[in-house]
Order: C-alpha cells, then structure tokens, then sequence
C-alpha cells in the first residue's frame, strides 16, 4: 500500500468515526432542540410534548426522561382537564423511580396513579399500575406481596385478554418464587410466561424468560437445560442490543460455569457483566458483580482478594438500595473469616447478614436455621477449641487454665446457639402472626361476599314478591269485586265471593309484609332507627309490649353497618317472640363517640348461657358472624326465668357516615 493510498483510507476512516458521532450526538439532542421551540406553544400542545419525550427516552436516556416527564406531570397539576395524563406520567415516574431504587417513591406514584385509573374508569392505566406496584414490591424484596399482589392482577388481564400483560406477570410471579428459593413454582409460570412471549413473537420477553429458566435449572442442577436457555437468551439480547439483560446473563452464566467447575469460562463471563454494567453506570448490577467477583477468588483460595471485592459489592449495594446483594456479599464475608480462624469478624458479618435478610423480606416466610449454618457454627466452634487446646499444650499451661479457657468457649458457644434459637423463634412468631392476617383477611372476603348474596338475594325475592305476585294477586282481587259486581248473587253466594275477596287481600298484605321484611322501604330511605321503628311497629303490641329507643342517628350510617346491624335485630326480636315467652321486650339504639351500641333486653324466660353451644343454630352464628364482620362484638347475657339480654357493640371506624 502507498502513501497516498494510506491517506486516503485515514481520511475516511476520520470522515465515518466523525458523521458516527455526530449522528449519536443528533439523537441525543433530539428531544432538547424540540424543546427549545415550544416558547409560544399552547399547555396542551407544550404538555404533550413532554409526555412523548419522556416515554422516547424512557430505554435510551433514563435521566432525560425523568425530567421530561417531571416537567409533564407539572403542567398536568394545572387543572382537571389532564387528569389521565397525570395518571400516565405517575405511572412512568413511578417506574423511573423503581428503577432508581427509590422504591417509596416508586410506590407513591404508582398508587396515585392506581388511584386516578379507578376514578375514570381508565382499564389500561389500571392494570400498568397494578403490575408495576408488583413489580416494585418485587424488586425492594417483598416477594410474598408481590405474589398477592400478581395474583390480583392476572385474572383482570385475563378477562380483558392481555395476553402481554399476562406474560409479564407471569414472569414477575416466577422471579418472586425463585427468590423465595420455590423452584417448582417458579419454574411452571416461566413456562407459561415462555409460551405467550413467542405466541406474541414479543422477542425482549422471550430473551428474559429463557435468562431465568438458565438460572432456575442451574439452582436444580439441570445443566444441560440451564445451559441451553442461557445460550439462546444470551443470542436474543444479542439480537436486540440489550446490554442490560446481556449483562445479567453473564451472571447467570458464571453462576452455571462455576458449578460445572469451569473457573476460566465463569470469570469470563463475570468480565464481560462488569464491563456492560460499568458503561450502564447500573449500581445493583456493579453489586452483584462484585459479590460474584468475590466468590470467584474465594473458590481460588485468594481471601484477601475476595474479601476486597464484597467489600466493593457492599458499597455498590448501598447505593443500589438492594438487601439482596448485601445479605449475600456478608455472608460471603463471613464465611472467608471463618475460614481464616477470625471467629470475630465472621460473627460479626454474620450478624449484618441476618439484619440484611430481616430488611429483605418485610412479609417474611417461615424459615428455620438451616443444616449447613449449624454445621458451619459448630465446625466453626470446634476449630477454635482445637486453636486454644493446641494453645495451651505449646505454653505448657496447667490444666485448671485450660478447662477455663474451654468453659468460657462453652458459654460463647451456647450463647449463639441462645441467640440463634431466640432469632429463630422470633421469625416464627412473625410468620405466624402474618399467616394470621392473611387468614382473618379471606375470612372478612369471604363473610362479605356471603353477607351481600344474602342480601341481593333478599332483594330480587323482594322484589318478585311485590313486583310479581303481589301484583298479580292485586289484580285477581279486582277481577273478583268485578265480577261480584256483574252476577245477580244471592245473599249465601255473595258472603262466599266476599270470603274469598278477603283472602286475596289478606294475601296481598301477607306478601307486602313479607317483601317489606325483606327490604324494608325505611331501611333504604330513612335509615337504621326508621326501619326498625317500622319493624317494631308491625308486631302485635297486646301479646309483646315493645319499648325502642334511639340517639344519636339523625344522620345516616354507612350502608353495611345499617344492613348488617337491622338484619341482627330483626333476628333478635324474633328469637325473642318464638322462644322466649315475654311480655315486655327493650330496644336501644345508641351512636355516639365510642361507636354504635344496640341492645334487646326482654323478661322472658332466659337460658343457661354456659350450654349457648348445645343450641347455638344457624340464627345465632349468622347473628355473631355479622357483627364480626363489622369488628364488633357481641354477647348474650342470660339465667334461667331472668330473661336474656343481647349486647352488641360496633367501634367508631366503622360508624362512618355517608355522604
């Protein structure tokens, strides 16, 4: 090759590298040179801008398109005509935030945004919501949350027929299960999320999935299959450009080499994460690297090496905010002082770890103190007694010295194993008494689903009654007078047709009666005091005299309250005419700042309460039911020939008015 030859190439090498980076500078300033036109441009105009610049630069420019859509969510505070746009951008901004680690943040904005989607009806917005909130919870470690959270969301999706939304949320739903160390689950909804992925030809879903099933085989030591996903993710995200998801690959597939003992191929892999999560500037990534790093040279005997990159994996993970990485990065700390007879430090990073873990799981499963951390505290103990024994053989110490120094190992023995089981025993209660929650939470579900069937059910039979038959009967009962009216009858004739008249309209009350039973007109007009004054009212008074009182309900109760504490009421008077044989019978209603007290005091001739049991009917469970489902309480106070009296209590956050 000549000279001349050899400048003409320089120049166009120099001509390419130059239009390359002006062409990269052009598409980063795209969006800032638009900006700089909209001076005169409307809010509307101005506000649309900003929502389009931030969801362009959401992929390429983080940072940027925080601040545009900081900017749109600004102008959408101005008034209620942008109140969905307000809800697109706290969606955004909350999943920038997540990004960021700023987890609180991220959960502010998406259940503002949970919040306008269920005000306008806007689906679509509700459901990004939603499967970000899981998301975030995934991702600041509360797995059980986001499991509940997920499993919310996937039956709206299914019902609109989002089959993308399904498969991302089947795939959140597995990486919960994973970090949970539930390989089976998490394995099954990968699959699932594997399958819709391809059937949507979505190629970024498919690259992710096949990421995770590598990792989930190589945790259940299914290598061929772990390595045949991580090969084929690792050609997806190639494919797409993907640094992000390349770099976590790499992770996955030094994990992998590393229990196939491949050492050379695992750090190669780790140098190639480190060097896409360096150019991402990506913290949490940087975190799990390093602890990686960490591991790496720990396998390889180099402690010192290894302890230094934990060190940097813990300054990254702090910064990343991930309890995760750190829980992993002083467990591997401790676990090389340990090995290096420091028993100290190794405690002490012990220590760190299990407050790392605590942070980690904020819904916490139940688990116990595994075999091999009991195996590496006595291994640990034993060592350090065989360190002093030796000790003392070498300077020749007297025996007495000796069974000193190996009583005091004793009692540091058994005081971590005190601490350990205290620890353990702490987790427990804690699981138990969330396990607990959950159980009272389904059993409220499950009472009100119950209590509104019975009384939509009360109300279409209500309404069939007087709508239908009642109707129909009205109508026989005028054909009748009619047709009495045409015949000539004579006298016998017409005391029948009068008899027969007057059972149709005794019918025709019996049905407005018990219709209005069933929903009574004061209950949904006029409130609680007016439909049991009216329920009270419709009782023969000459065999039961009936005293009500009532104070502090001039103003209406929230609905629930009222149904539920009318329907009880209802129930106790009526427990009182079939069985208790009394002649006088008090009603009190009471609403004041300690909530809403009722009671039904009556003379009749009472029971045993200590035998409730042997006649405690379906009546007096749907009774106690009810008004548990209110958070209240109630008791039957009772002798026998004392009469009986029924005290119920709803407290004060449930006497909410309604508007």
């Amino acid at each position: 090759m000549n000279k001349n030859h050899f400048i003409n190439y320089k120049k166009i090498f120099l001509f390419s590298f130059f239009l390359s980076i002006s062409i990269l500078i052009n598409a980063q300033t795209k969006w800032e040179q638009l900006e700089a036109t909209l001076k005169d441009s409307s809010e509307p105009a101005t506000l649309k801008f900003y929502m389009s610049a931030a969801k362009d630069n959401f992929f390429s420019n983080r940072k940027q398109s925080e601040r545009f859509a900081s900017k749109a969510y600004a102008i959408s505070l101005a008034g209620n005509q942008y109140i969905n746009e307000k809800g697109d951008m706290s969606n955004l901004l909350g999943v920038i935030s997540m990004y960021n680690a700023n987890y609180d943040a991220s959960d502010k904005y998406l259940k503002d945004a949970l919040l306008i989607a269920k005000q306008e009806n806007n689906e679509v917005l509700k459901l990004k919501a939603l499967g970000n909130l899981a998301l975030n919870s995934s991702k600041k470690g509360a797995y059980q949350q986001a499991i509940v959270q997920i499993f919310e969301l996937i039956p709206l999706l299914e019902k609109k027929g989002d089959k993308l939304g399904m498969a991302n949320n089947y795939a959140n739903l597995s990486n919960a299960y994973f970090y949970l160390e539930q390989l089976k689950n998490a394995e099954i909804y990968q699959l699932k999320a594997l399958d819709l992925f391809r059937e949507l030809n979505y190629k970024q879903g498919v690259g992710n999935a096949m990421n995770t099933l590598g990792s989930i085989y190589s945790d259940k030591k299914d290598f061929k299959r772990a390595i045949y996903y991580l090969e084929k993710a690792e050609a997806y995200k190639k494919n797409l450009n993907d640094s992000t998801g390349l770099a976590n690959i790499y992770i996955n597939m030094f994990e992998l080499y590393t229990r196939l003992n491949n050492k050379e191929a695992g750090f190669k892999a780790l140098q190639k994460s480190e060097k896409l999560f360096k150019e991402l500037k990506d913290n949490e990534g940087m975190a799990k690297v390093y602890t990686n790093m960490g591991t790496y040279y720990y396998n390889l005997k180099e402690y010192k090496t290894a302890v230094d990159y934990q060190n940097k994996s813990i300054q990254f993970a702090r910064k990343g905010k991930d309890a995760y990485v750190l829980n992993i990065a002083y467990e591997n700390i401790a676990k090389t002082y340990s090995y290096l007879n420091r028993p100290d430090s190794a405690i002490s990073f012990n220590t760190k770890a299990k407050v790392a873990k605590d942070s980690l799981l904020d819904f916490d499963l139940q688990k116990k103190i595994s075999e091999t951390e009991i195996k590496y505290q006595t291994e640990k103990k034993e060592k350090l007694i065989g360190q002093q024994q030796l000790l003392l053989k070498a300077k020749q110490l007297t025996i007495v010295r000796r069974n000193y120094l190996i009583g005091i190992a004793s009692a540091m023995l058994l005081l971590v194993i005190s601490v350990s089981y205290f620890l353990s025993r702490q987790n427990k209660l804690k699981n138990k008494a969330h396990l607990q929650n959950l159980v009272m939470h389904q059993q409220q579900l499950s009472t009100k689903a119950v209590l509104e069937a019975e009384e939509n059910e009360r109300i279409r039979i209500a309404k069939d009654l007087h709508d239908g038959i009642g109707q129909m009967m009205s109508v026989a009962k005028m054909n009748l007078s009619s047709i009495e009216y045409e015949l000539d009858l004579d006298a016998d004739k017409k005391l029948k047709m009068d008899r027969v008249i007057g059972l149709v309209d005794e019918s025709c009350k019996e049905i407005r009666s018990v219709s209005h039973n069933l929903m009574p007109n004061a209950l949904l007009k006029a409130g609680l005091a007016a439909a049991v004054r009216e329920f009270i009212d419709k009782i023969d008074h000459h065999s039961l005299q009936i005293d009500i009182h009532s104070e502090g309900l001039n103003e209406r109760l929230d609905a629930d309250t009222e149904t539920v504490l009318y329907r009880v009421i209802q129930e106790s008077v009526n427990n009182v005419i079939k069985h208790s044989a009394a002649n006088h019978l008090d009603v009190s209603l009471i609403n004041d700042a300690d909530g809403i007290s009722v009671t039904v005091e009556d003379n009749g001739r009472g029971f045993n309460t200590n035998e409730i049991e042997q006649f405690n009917g379906i009546g007096l469970k749907n009774m106690k039911t009810r008004i548990e489902y209110l958070k209240g309480t109630i008791e039957w106070n009772s002798k026998p020939g004392k009469g009986t009296l029924v005290a119920m209590h709803i407290p004060v956050k449930n006497n909410s008015k309604t508007s």
